[in-house]
């Protein structure tokens, strides 16, 4: 949206980098008004991760702003020059970069702002160690903003599903910058984006419908406390997501002190050179080792986490049945469908160990879900809570219960008895699972 120049501050002698509004953008009133959001967005925030604004002003027509002046690369010329040479950067670097960065965001969402547009091109590294300054807030919006939400910004491989799908307040939304948060440490760790796609329709469907890759799929080794904040991160849910970038950054200061990885360095650079040493990229494709690890961390070992899929064209029943489970294990995993097809796709990438669903789903309705439930051996264990119609239950109940429907609800759904046989179907998942379920 704008040209950097870079200039010398002759009263004050120092370098500056002066950001015009681009002349064709000028005449727009609604650009000219995003550009100053952007300068008023950046002025309000003073923290070494931020780039820091210094002025702001008009010259020959067209806005602009002053601000620090800096060198350096952007993290995304950093990871594909790692990729290049066929390396992953090490832990060390990688978690030094991420956490300055959700530092950099906690001081964002402090000042009531929502940057919408985080991505490794937009988090440059400069200095010695390097510093990650969040750059370009182009896309920056003020959370008291009233807004089109359905005027969807942000580079399509890092937005939030919600964002996509134009849902009410999400443009006004934190957690859009955590998911894009999420899917920028993905790349700095794996060196590879969850959704690739062969074009933007193609991979924004995927942010909507599909589960990501497990990290460690993406290289090996990485553990399960790495999978488990990144998948959060990336959970299509926003309920589902960590509730602030406080919270997605205690978690990765408490994993690299589990990883026993070292603090960032005071005194030499990690750039050019990159040091510690980058971990080695084996040249043939790593073979996932998932089924071998979901059988050790999703298994009856305890270790797991008890998964709820609801499956629903009703957003209000799908919201119900989300506080209820959550109500009754907060621990738990909830994800959503609002119909039969990403109900498929989650039945397999998710792998619920129990699913709440209506049978009008759309072109693909319950009974299909229901089978294909049925006929796959890793899910033969799941259990099945079906909410029909008081007209149709006589007819359709028989045909469920001899495809393994054991639990039935009555609509309309009562939340007290929707507690109740949650309640009971869950700890006896729990139990039999050897799954947690303290409340």
């Amino acid at each position: 949206m704008g040209t950097v120049f870079a200039a010398q501050d002759v009263a004050l002698r120092r370098r500056v980098a002066i950001k015009f509004l681009l002349p064709e953008l000028a005449g727009s009133k609604e650009y000219a008004e995003r550009f100053q959001h952007e300068a008023v967005g950046m002025a309000s925030i003073h923290h070494n991760n931020v780039a820091q604004i210094y002025a702001y002003g008009q010259h020959g027509g067209l806005p602009y702003f002053v601000m620090e002046y800096l060198e350096g690369q952007t993290v995304d010329n950093l990871v594909q020059s790692f990729n290049r040479r066929g390396f992953f950067l090490s832990l060390d670097l990688a978690f030094d970069i991420i956490i300055q960065c959700l530092d950099g965001l906690c001081a964002i969402h402090q000042s009531g702002a929502v940057h919408r547009d985080l991505k490794p091109g937009n988090i440059l590294l400069t200095g010695e160690p390097p510093r990650a300054v969040i750059m370009d807030f182009g896309l920056v919006r003020m959370v008291q903003m009233e807004e089109d939400v359905r005027a969807m910004a942000g580079t399509p491989a890092y937005i939030a599903p919600e964002l996509i799908e134009g849902q009410d307040g999400a443009s006004r939304s934190p957690s859009i910058d955590l998911y894009s948060m999420g899917v920028t440490a993905y790349e700095i760790i794996t060196g590879s984006l969850p959704f690739g796609g062969e074009t933007w329709v193609e991979i924004l469907r995927k942010h909507i419908t599909e589960l990501p890759p497990f990290p460690s799929d993406k290289r090996p080794g990485l553990g399960e406390g790495i999978d488990r904040v990144l998948m959060r991160a990336l959970s299509k849910d926003p309920r589902e997501r960590h509730r602030s970038a406080d919270e997605l950054l205690a978690d990765f200061l408490e994993l690299r002190a589990t990883l026993a990885l070292s603090p960032p360095k005071r005194r030499g650079s990690m750039l050019p050179s990159f040091s510690p040493a980058p971990v080695h990229r084996p040249s043939s494709a790593p073979k996932p080792y998932r089924p071998a690890a979901e059988s050790q961390r999703e298994s009856n070992s305890g270790s797991g986490v008890l998964r709820v899929l609801v499956a629903d064209q009703n957003e209000d029943f799908r919201t119900m049945v989300h506080r209820v489970t959550k109500t009754i294990m907060p621990k738990c995993r909830v994800q959503s469908a609002a119909n039969g097809q990403t109900a498929l796709r989650l039945v397999e990438d998710f792998r619920p160990h129990l699913i709440v669903l209506c049978l009008d789903l759309g072109e693909v309705n319950g009974l299909e879900v229901i089978g294909m439930v049925r006929g796959e051996p890793k899910l033969s264990s799941a259990k099945i809570l079906v909410a029909i119609g008081h007209n149709e239950r006589h007819r359709d109940e028989t045909i469920l219960r001899s495809m393994g429907v054991e639990h039935f609800l009555t609509k309309p759904i009562d939340e007290d008895e929707l507690h109740e046989v949650i309640d009971f179907i869950l700890r006896d998942i729990a139990d039999l699972q050897g799954l947690p379920a303290a409340h």
